[in-house]
């Protein structure tokens, strides 16, 4: 069980950014209440938002057009995965600083994924109204 300040999450940035179809899932990080305790990285609001978002970026891979494309499916793939993995590896370490540069990476990872989706734009794999409803 990890126990993190809201104070300490502030340090740097202020949410995780991406939204993603119409789940809309801010990464929020500073949703947490003043003392926030976590069981478990399955309880992170965060990390359960990140899951919807590799579910959707594999429907996108799947696509025809997309598929044969192996250097941008493995790439847009494996930023979107970090998310996820990048905040329950940062969970699962032993103090709150570490807990925080690994979300900064979860943070990192998602701004990568939404550059991946402006390729997937000028690509003509998703369109631009697609690409807006991950983006806001």
């Amino acid at each position: 069980m990890i126990t993190i300040r809201l104070a300490d999450l502030i340090i740097g940035f202020r949410r995780i950014g991406i939204c993603v179809n119409k789940f809309c899932c801010s990464l929020l990080v500073v949703r947490l209440n003043i003392m926030g305790t976590f069981k478990s990285f399955e309880d992170i609001e965060a990390w359960q938002e990140s899951r919807k978002l590799v579910k959707e970026i594999r429907k996108i891979c799947k696509r025809e057009n997309v598929k044969r494309d192996f250097g941008f499916v493995d790439q847009i793939s494996r930023s979107a995965r970090s998310v996820s993995a990048n905040i329950a590896e940062g969970f699962e370490s032993m103090t709150t600083a570490e807990f925080i540069q690994f979300l900064s990476y979860a943070k990192r990872s998602a701004g990568e994924v939404r550059s991946h989706l402006h390729d997937a734009v000028d690509d003509e794999y998703i369109s631009k109204q697609e690409f807006d409803v991950f983006a806001t």
